[in-house]
């Protein structure tokens, strides 16, 4: 299983471009590893990550467009996945996924622990704080947004 973490933790840094660090500093790791493993099943998801390890490194961005990102199986997952390390909340799979892929699987939407909301992935990219966590501090309201 450790194996499994560390290919999901590279195919979650190749899909998002965020750092081991900024990741594993969100306190979901191994909560978004675990509702993948659930929402897939294990078949798909250990295929998944074969899938990125296969991935040629050379030119990344456009390897993971054409191998995961265009996939039937592989695309609307990594979406899913994105969705989630971004906005904090797993988004139903497409019917269209479900019915060939997915039968018997969980298929609703679910925000996963009581952090992934406000430890998502938009907030720094946008330089802003989640709306009623994290605030500022005393007269934020005063202070010009940061550019």
């Amino acid at each position: 299983m450790m194996a499994n973490m560390e290919n999901f933790k590279n195919l979650s840094i190749d899909l998002t471009g965020f750092s081991e660090f900024e990741l594993f500093g969100t306190g979901n790791m191994q909560i978004f590893h675990d509702l993948l493993i659930n929402r897939i099943g294990n078949d798909t998801f250990v295929k998944l990550l074969a899938m990125h390890a296969r991935v040629e490194r050379s030119d990344l961005a456009r390897n993971m467009r054409h191998n995961i990102m265009a996939d039937p199986c592989f695309g609307p997952i990594a979406r899913n996945l994105l969705y989630l390390w971004f906005i904090g909340s797993w988004r139903r799979m497409p019917m269209s996924w479900v019915e060939i892929y997915g039968t018997g699987l969980e298929n609703y939407e679910v925000i996963p622990s009581s952090s992934a909301y406000t430890s998502g992935l938009l907030w720094p990219t946008i330089s802003g704080n989640p709306p009623g966590a994290k605030p500022f501090g005393y007269g934020m309201w005063a202070k010009a947004p940061k550019l």
